[in-house]
Order: C-alpha cells, then sequence, then structure tokens
C-alpha cells in the first residue's frame, strides 16, 4: 500500500513539474517499472507522456500529448475509420507524425534509463507497442490522403487516357512507398529522394505548364497539413 502511494506521489510531482515544459529529454517517475512506467518526454517545446501498467498478468499502455488527448486511442480511432474529411485526416496526419516522432526518441531515452529485467517486463513491452500503432494509423492516414488527392486530380487536371494511366501508376507507387513505412522499413531521406523522382517524372509528363498549375494546386490542398504536407502525395 506504501509503495503505491509512494509511486503515485512521485507521478503527481513529476506531472507538475513537468506541465510547462521547460525541460528538454526524459523524466522517469520512480517505483518498480516492471508493473507501472509513467515517464514525459520534452523536445523542441513539445512533450509527449508514456503510461503503462502490468496487473495480474495484463498490460495497458498509452501515449498522451501535452494537451491530454490519447494518442494511442486516436491511433486506434484510424485504424477503424478510415472514412474522414480530408481535413480531419490532414490533422490526424499532423498530430500522428509529431507523436510518432516524439515517442520513438523518448522510448529509445527511457531503455537507456530502465534496468534490463524492466525491459523484458509487459509494462515496457506494450509501451514500446504504441509507436508501432502510431505509425501503423500514419501510414494509413497517408494512403486515405492520397486516395482523397487522386480524386481530386481527376476533377480539376485533364488527363489524356495515357496519361491517366501513367500519372495514377506515380500514385500507385508512392502508395507503395507509404505501405512500408507503415511497418518501419522507410526513412525520411528516402521518402525525399522519392518525392524528387516523382517531381521529375511528373514535370516530364505533364509538361512545363501543367506541372506548374498541379504544383499550385498541390500546395494549396496540403496547406492545411504543414510540414507534413511534402509526404503525402507526389
Amino acid at each position: 500500500m506504501w509503495k503505491h502511494q509512494t509511486l503515485a506521489l512521485a507521478i503527481t510531482a513529476l506531472a507538475i513539474g513537468c506541465s510547462g515544459g521547460d525541460h528538454e529529454g526524459l523524466l522517469l517517475a520512480p517505483g518498480d517499472h516492471k508493473l507501472a512506467i509513467e515517464a514525459q518526454y520534452h523536445e523542441g517545446g513539445r512533450g509527449i507522456v508514456l503510461r503503462a501498467n502490468a496487473r495480474n498478468a495484463t498490460a495497458t499502455a498509452e501515449l498522451v500529448d501535452d494537451r491530454g488527448h490519447s494518442l494511442s486511442k486516436l491511433a486506434d480511432a484510424v485504424l477503424a475509420n478510415h472514412q474522414l474529411p480530408v481535413a480531419a485526416m490532414m490533422a490526424n496526419a499532423k498530430d500522428l507524425d509529431g507523436a510518432l516522432r516524439l515517442g520513438q526518441h523518448a522510448l529509445r531515452q527511457l531503455r537507456d534509463r530502465l534496468a534490463s529485467d524492466d525491459l523484458e517486463a509487459p509494462a515496457y513491452k506494450q509501451l514500446g507497442q504504441q509507436t508501432g500503432k502510431l505509425r501503423s494509423a500514419l501510414a494509413r492516414t497517408r494512403l486515405d490522403l492520397l486516395q482523397a488527392w487522386g480524386s481530386e486530380v481527376r476533377k480539376h487536371l485533364a488527363l489524356t487516357p495515357d496519361e491517366h494511366v501513367k500519372f495514377f501508376a506515380i500514385l500507385n507507387k508512392q502508395a507503395a512507398q507509404i505501405a512500408t513505412s507503415g511497418k518501419g522499413a522507410t526513412t525520411a531521406r528516402s521518402i525525399a529522394t522519392s518525392h524528387r523522382s516523382n517531381d521529375s517524372e511528373l514535370q516530364a509528363l505533364l509538361g512545363p505548364e501543367r506541372f506548374t498549375s498541379y504544383k499550385l494546386r498541390r500546395e494549396a490542398w496540403l496547406a492545411p497539413a504543414g510540414d507534413v504536407g511534402t509526404e503525402l502525395v507526389p
């Protein structure tokens, strides 16, 4: 009883101390980390909370953003429902992309802080699965946005039948790469290289005038997604 009260007080102090996000890196609450993990990670003015509990051989875990929103629940909702408005998908892409980066960095530091037997416990293993869930949800969101962009292009870009086939072959290549990223096999550098290649193919396919028009429409369509937009569509 006393051990659980001490852990609860430590977690409360950790939450109060980190609420302003005035630190960089990981703060880990003390306690028996085989049974419970509570940590906060801050980087570049953004934060994420890692929580895991194991009781009676059942472990639960979630990642929470610095606004108190469960990112694990967001990922579950995205994977369960693909029929979302474009604006909602872009907002999800931003949240999931940022959370995935923070979560990966946080788990790396957490792994260095925990004892080796803690890393084998169900609490940590369940927590480690959360970034995989975020990655899958982000890939699903990107694929849905790519499909929405294909519909947008059909409405606004005049293509001959042959151009249509070649254009959607480029989109399909992008879809294959996104699907690979959902399995953790694609790096940011390879994505950037792919986009440069796609632009070269599109410019050759559309010609200078239509490619300029295409880029302007693409930039306007992706604007709500911010920096994440550069990785969404070719």
